[in-house]
């Protein structure tokens, strides 16, 4: 098996990602999805998503919880651009397929995507019930990106529904992942939802640490998956000596001498603040 197939699957994962030109097709695909995604652009989300819309379940690419589950990234594009009634087709289909894998982060995933689908039709009620089932599955594996993604977005809806001292709580924690895995452009969200709230830029010492570039960040998510730094530098079409660099630039700026440290340290940070014990190592 060559090594970008080994990229787009873990050793345990039983639907392996297409081998050979396919693979590196479907890796760069994803990468830029998600990159897309990150840059707040809809248009190019569905883009770079459609060549993947060809591999169905149990293929890696659109299985739930695999690398490149493409359908989290459509849903969020669609509810973005208000096509509601495409939004809700496929999102029905992903809520089917990851209630039926039961992997809890395809169902906080899920669950995230309804609150945002329920919350731009006006369905309060059904929204704020889809949020707070996000949170719920994502206290049970250690996810934190997927977390934080869940707490800005319950946050913005908190906002908007009026409710400032809850939103603030959702926003605040999101922020504080976010800073720490280096992801810029959803902190400077977090960080606009804030000032609309009233609440300033946070100043203290976190914003201090020198924040990771785009590619360190890009590293560490890689990494929280399970990637070996061979596999990482296949997906992000670098060497492995420039996988070794970044990693040894994390590892001053989070403050951690290790794979193993970074991983609990990320994997932990979400859940460590509210008194949320993770204990093992549940498969996400």
């Amino acid at each position: 098996m060559g090594t970008t197939s080994r990229v787009c699957r873990r050793d345990d994962d039983p639907c392996p990602a297409p081998a050979g030109a396919a693979g590196r097709g479907t890796c760069l695909d994803g990468t830029h999805a998600a990159l897309a995604r990150a840059r707040g652009h809809s248009e190019a989300v569905l883009r770079a998503v459609q060549p993947l819309r060809r591999f169905g379940p149990g293929r890696g690419v659109g299985e739930p919880g695999g690398y490149w589950p493409w359908q989290e990234l459509s849903v969020d594009a669609l509810i973005g651009l208000r096509r509601l009634d495409q939004a809700e087709k496929e999102l029905g289909a992903f809520e089917a397929l990851a209630a039926e894998r039961g992997r809890a982060s395809a169902r906080c995933a899920a669950a995230r995507l309804r609150g945002c689908l329920e919350a731009a039709r006006g369905c309060r009620g059904q929204a704020g019930a889809a949020f707070n089932v996000a949170l719920e599955q994502a206290s049970k594996v250690p996810i934190p990106f997927e977390r934080a993604l869940v707490q800005a977005s319950y946050g913005a809806f908190l906002r908007r529904l009026g409710k400032r001292a809850a939103a603030v709580g959702q926003l605040v924690a999101a922020r504080d992942c976010f800073s720490r895995l280096g992801a810029r452009p959803f902190l400077d969200r977090c960080e606009r939802e804030l000032a609309a709230c009233g609440v300033a830029a946070h100043k203290g010492p976190r914003d201090a640490r020198t924040p990771l570039t785009p590619q360190e960040s890009a590293v560490v998510q890689l990494v929280l998956r399970g990637l070996t730094n061979r596999q990482v530098a296949s997906g992000m079409v670098v060497s492995v000596n420039t996988v070794e660099y970044h990693l040894k630039n994390i590892y001053v700026k989070l403050g951690v001498g290790s794979r193993t440290q970074l991983m609990a340290q990320l994997g932990s940070a979400s859940v460590a603040r509210d008194g949320t014990a993770v204990s093992g190592t549940t498969p996400a």
